[in-house]
């Protein structure tokens, strides 16, 4: 039981999370438990408390029996920008944030915490936001809308690339599991060069500083980055350096180079919080070299 600073019993506060199963979602249930939250896990599969899906018709009857004081919105479509994926895009992103609404109303919740995007900022990479970054925009306002209506409260941390220990984030940072496969197999890395450098966050400082926004009762936007950006090519030699099994990183002038973007700065936010990103690009490759979890990564080729 949570008990309050004079020691007497206090309410447990309890958090439904859309997406639990997903990286975010679940490393957010974990930490949530262990603070003494309880927890209503939110979707598509048949385990969850509430079987839910973006895109379906909602059943406010799936619901009964539940109730939740803060719900945390972390499940996203990341189709592609032809016809088809931009489709899926703005109906599970944009369109699925109004089931969303109907979700938390069934609930009696009025506090959404939502895991936006940072290429949701127009300036991420100017005139080229694709459709994954403008639905979540779209969503991100749907829900500000309707909890605006009811006198809740709505905060969205738009959040830089998340990566993990396990390798889950493989499928949406493939570069990234690209270099650590390369590395900890000591083979040698063919990389394009960089125009800038890119900004990664282990998905245990994400889920914390998503909680820490709870606990602070905070509202509106903000960006959610590491205070390090490093290049890919400064990403490899950490890399190399951690697994120390041979090869080397070549860069190939012939090759395209990643394209620079703009990462918006979240000082403010950690002054805010009182607290900052605690792991460092060396400490999470470290971390995915002794939980013996490299094998994961990859894949072995990036077009």
């Amino acid at each position: 039981m949570c008990r309050l600073a004079d020691g007497s019993p206090a309410r447990v506060k309890i958090v439904a999370i859309i997406g639990i199963d997903s990286m975010l979602g679940s490393e957010l249930a974990r930490q949530l438990r262990i603070k003494g939250y309880s927890i209503i896990s939110v979707g598509r599969a048949s385990h969850n408390d509430i079987v839910f899906d973006l895109t379906g018709t909602f059943v406010p009857a799936s619901c009964k029996g539940f109730r939740a004081d803060t719900l945390i919105h972390c499940a996203s479509s990341f189709d592609g920008d032809d016809p088809v994926g931009s489709r899926v895009n703005f109906s599970t992103n944009a369109l699925g944030c109004l089931n969303v609404l109907s979700l938390m109303q069934a609930l009696t919740c009025k506090n959404c915490c939502y895991a936006g995007t940072v290429i949701s900022y127009d300036d991420f990479e100017p005139g080229r936001m694709n459709s994954y970054g403008l639905s979540k925009t779209q969503g991100e306002q749907i829900l500000h809308w309707g909890t605006n209506k009811v006198g809740g409260r709505f905060c969205s941390l738009r959040l830089t690339h998340i990566y993990d220990t396990a390798g889950d984030s493989c499928k949406h940072q493939p570069w990234f599991g690209r270099i650590v496969a390369y590395a900890s197999r000591g083979m040698d890395l063919r990389m394009p060069d960089s125009d800038g450098s890119r900004n990664y966050l282990h998905v245990t400082d994400a889920a914390g500083l998503m909680i820490r926004a709870l606990e602070v009762e905070l509202s509106g936007c903000w960006p959610l980055c590491h205070t390090e950006h490093l290049d890919h090519a400064a990403i490899a030699v950490l890399a190399y350096s951690e697994f120390a099994r041979g090869g080397e990183i070549l860069l190939d002038k012939k090759k395209i180079p990643f394209r620079k973007v703009n990462y918006p700065t979240s000082k403010a936010l950690f002054e805010r919080f009182g607290m900052a990103p605690a792991i460092s690009m060396a400490q999470g490759l470290a971390m995915i070299h002794h939980a013996g979890t490299a094998p994961s990564f990859g894949p072995i080729d990036v077009q």
